[in-house]
């Protein structure tokens, strides 16, 4: 089991913006489940097994979420459906997961850009990899609006 680190334990006295501290949440989760299941499995494991642990710890899943990108007359172009969508007080994410043992590639960052310039909905996409060898933690990157 992995012990809090003093950084981790002095970031508990701050205040962060909602989106942070959701971020820090999500992050967490993702830290308990990998410390549980290692590097081994293929996403599919780590997203049923995620999302559970995701809302034991009191947030609001949804489970591939349908993103629909439509033309100029309303006609639907492309249904995109990432991993999952995580609300908690008022605020709305997608997180994309990954099982990659190379970490997160240029293609999985647009991904995500591709994923929260469909949706309305969403403040931000969280990309994590569960298989990074190289690391005892998750690979995490964001891609907030403001980055599209």
């Amino acid at each position: 089991m992995r012990k809090t680190t003093y950084k981790e334990n002095k970031m508990k006295d701050k205040k962060f913006a909602p989106i942070t501290e959701l971020r820090f949440k999500i992050v967490g989760v993702a830290i308990k489940t990998l410390d549980r299941l290692g590097t081994a499995h293929p996403e599919e494991v780590y997203d049923s097994i995620f999302r559970v642990d995701l809302e034991k710890a009191g947030l609001d899943v949804t489970n591939k979420p349908k993103l629909l990108l439509k033309d100029a007359n309303g006609k639907v172009v492309k249904t995109y459906l990432p991993d999952l969508r995580v609300r908690h007080e008022g605020l709305s994410v997608l997180v994309e997961l990954k099982a990659d043992p190379q970490g997160l590639q240029a293609s999985h960052k647009r991904q995500a850009k591709a994923y929260l310039s469909s949706s309305q909905k969403d403040q931000a996409v969280f990309l994590i990899n569960f298989g990074c060898k190289k690391k005892n933690t998750p690979e995490v990157d964001s891609i907030f609006r403001r980055d599209l």
